[in-house]
């Protein structure tokens, strides 16, 4: 692969990656979107005048912000003007319910929130937290936009210890956690992809996965900021418009799902997608067929990435030969330092599968408000991931130490839903699973043991209303018994 253009100065965080860019290559597409198109010194200038308005309401240094934005370009100014005020970005998914918001918002300490959805900002501002909509008549992103340049300070110098970051985790191990980074975790990252991968500013990036989730803000909208490349935007996945997308604006870098992929293949959709340097898949395994039938349609490799939530990217497979590699996710890229270890932390010999481990500068420092066991040990984050490495150092995963669910790359917890439904007073017990597509991922299935006689779009509906749609389940089972150890441990595989 190609070698990465430097930037001309280490940044301090996203803000000042924004500022390089801007000097580099003011006229430069910045993003590209559905609605509109910005060249860098628009984003910059866009940026300010959201830094004005979220000023005006009171956002100050440390003061924690939540983005409920799908990938539309207030996401991208939003978030840096966060990082300009040195407030704390707290992204989520807007597909969330208002309850899970609230509950989020409180958990994290919010003061404000930029979003999109009118009725969620009411219940927000019953929580005392000041709200900014992203499209309205009065003190809206579009008010701000509307004002032209602004003359604003620059921002007062970056603590680098401070927190930039919240995102929500399924963590190394257990219920979802909240992983807080630093601006300089978030450059470092961009920085390694870069290096690594061979990213440049000539690079247009798809953002078709979700920019509030670490795929999408570290592999998208951080490493197209960090080469001055372009990011285009698309506000939902279709395979159709995904394929025109990347054919119509020679997307170069295209970081997926293993789903996307599998629809893409399978779709009817088809184009020239020759100009593609680098296509790889995360969030889950990718299985081999899927990356043939990919790679006959398309003659595009989809090569595998890993990373989490809690450091970014930590592998990617940039072997030359990625058809008898395809499976594996690679080594580590710069600045990571990469191992498989056994329980007593020693590194394993190659072949032998362990837990993977690794530290960097891209790793954050611990877990909002987290009293349980530390992630960490002797310097390094126990991903509760199982792996094993090759002679030439490539990963391999192989499993995880706690199942969670991958919901078209989104980690659903099993027992968040089982707790939502043992509050059912007909349902005596429940285990839920996940069932496998033939797209790579997974649904969601409850098996449940019932008291008295209920419905399986009965126990569905009772979900809808208090959890996400992709957590909900899918399909509803009805057993006897949960078959369970002699030490009652629930014996999954068999369901």
């Amino acid at each position: 692969m190609g070698s990465a253009v430097e930037t001309p100065a280490r940044a301090a965080d996203c803000w000042d990656l924004l500022l390089q860019a801007v000097d580099l290559r003011p006229d430069h597409r910045a993003i590209v979107a559905r609605e509109r198109t910005l060249a860098y010194h628009d984003l910059h200038r866009e940026t300010l005048a959201i830094v004005a308005g979220l000023a005006e309401a009171g956002v100050t240094r440390g003061d924690v912000v939540l983005i409920v934005l799908g990938n539309v370009p207030e996401f991208v100014s939003t978030f840096l003007a966060a990082q300009f005020l040195r407030a704390v970005a707290a992204p989520i998914n807007p597909a969330w319910t208002h309850e899970e918001t609230a509950v989020y918002a409180k958990h994290v300490g919010a003061t404000h929130a930029v979003i999109a959805d009118g009725e969620a900002a009411r219940s927000l501002e019953s929580l005392g937290i000041r709200v900014t909509l992203a499209q309205g008549p009065e003190m809206s992103l579009a008010t701000w936009r509307a004002r032209g340049d602004v003359d604003f300070p620059r921002p007062s110098e970056c603590d680098t210890d401070a927190p930039a970051l919240m995102q929500p985790s399924s963590g190394s191990m257990g219920r979802p956690k909240i992983a807080v980074r630093t601006g300089a975790n978030l450059v470092s990252e961009a920085e390694n992809l870069a290096r690594t991968a061979g990213l440049d500013a000539d690079d247009r990036f798809l953002a078709v996965v979700p920019l509030h989730h670490c795929h999408g803000l570290g592999n998208c909208l951080q490493a197209s900021l960090h080469v001055g490349g372009t990011l285009v935007l698309a506000d939902r996945f279709d395979p159709h418009s995904a394929v025109r997308l990347i054919a119509d604006e020679g997307v170069t870098v295209f970081p997926g799902v293993p789903f996307m992929f599998g629809i893409m293949a399978e779709g009817s959709a088809t184009a020239d997608l020759s100009r593609m340097k680098l296509c790889f898949s995360a969030g889950g395994p990718l299985p081999k067929a899927m990356y043939g039938a990919f790679q006959e349609k398309f003659r595009v490799p989809v090569r595998q990435l890993y990373g989490c939530t809690e450091a970014g990217s930590v592998t990617i497979n940039t072997a030359d030969d990625v058809d008898s590699t395809c499976e594996t996710v690679g080594r580590a890229i710069d600045g990571v330092d990469l191992r498989v270890v056994d329980d007593s932390m020693h590194e394993l010999p190659a072949g032998e599968v362990g837990e993977v481990v690794f530290a960097g500068p891209a790793l954050m420092s611990g877990y909002l408000d987290d009293d349980s066991d530390s992630p960490f040990r002797d310097g390094y984050f126990r991903s509760g991931d199982l792996g094993v490495m090759d002679a030439a150092r490539m990963l391999t995963i192989k499993g995880r130490r706690k199942v969670f669910i991958d919901v078209g790359g989104q980690k659903v917890d099993p027992t968040e839903i089982e707790e939502v439904i043992r509050k059912m007073p007909e349902v005596a017990d429940v285990v839920v699973v996940g069932a496998p597509t033939r797209f790579g991922d997974e649904i969601v299935r409850a098996v449940v043991v019932a008291r008295t006689a209920i419905e399986p779009w009965q126990i569905i509906e009772y979900c809808r209303s208090a959890l996400s749609w992709y957590k909900c389940p899918k399909a509803v089972d009805f057993r006897s018994a949960i078959p369970r150890s002699p030490l009652g441990k629930v014996l999954r595989g068999k369901l």
